[in-house]
């Protein structure tokens, strides 16, 4: 049976305070919610897993550990405000990782779901997760896409129901008040 060898990189994403700020839907941000956020990003760092498949085609898979998954569950039922915060670090934490291995994601902002085929789903088998056909892998801060990156839609399994494509994908801009660089 073929199957793509997965290859495991020690990663050691830059955070990235645009993406995040965006993410939070926020313009500003105290110290604490700050000193919180640089521990948390410490704290969560170790629990980041990040894997090539194939030599030359193949996949990035970028995922946070369940135990991540668990703490912002309990969270959301403490304090929605903060959980919500905390969620946009996780996905900040996700996306940074992109960007080491695809730099040009800034441009695209897209990162197609590959369709679920069998090598694909044997490759995903071989590091203990399952694929389903609907493209999810049981880990809720992850992002599985094309490695070396393959931008357009002809090859993403969410091209029927993109939020771009429905134009459900943030038109929102924000920018950095002045001074405060």
């Amino acid at each position: 049976m073929k199957f793509l060898q997965a290859k495991q990189h020690e990663v050691h994403p830059l955070f990235d305070l645009e993406t995040y700020m965006f993410l939070a839907q926020t313009q500003t941000l105290s110290p604490l919610q700050i000193m919180n956020m640089s521990t948390l990003w410490e704290r969560w760092h170790p629990l980041l897993r990040t894997y090539t498949f194939g030599e030359t085609k193949g996949y990035l898979l970028v995922f946070l550990e369940h135990t991540v998954e668990l703490e912002l569950e309990t969270l959301w039922k403490k304090s929605e405000e903060e959980a919500f915060f905390h969620e946009a670090l996780a996905q900040s934490m996700i996306m940074g990782t992109l960007r080491l291995f695809i730099p040009d994601l800034s441009k695209s902002k897209c990162a197609p779901l590959p369709l679920a085929d069998k090598i694909l789903k044997r490759s995903l088998a071989k590091i203990g997760i399952e694929l389903t056909n609907a493209g999810t892998f049981g880990y809720k801060y992850a992002t599985l896409t094309y490695y070396p990156q393959q931008a357009g839609c002809e090859k993403c399994l969410l091209k029927a129901t993109c939020p771009k494509k429905l134009g459900l994908g943030s038109q929102q801009s924000y920018t950095i008040p002045e001074g405060s660089h």
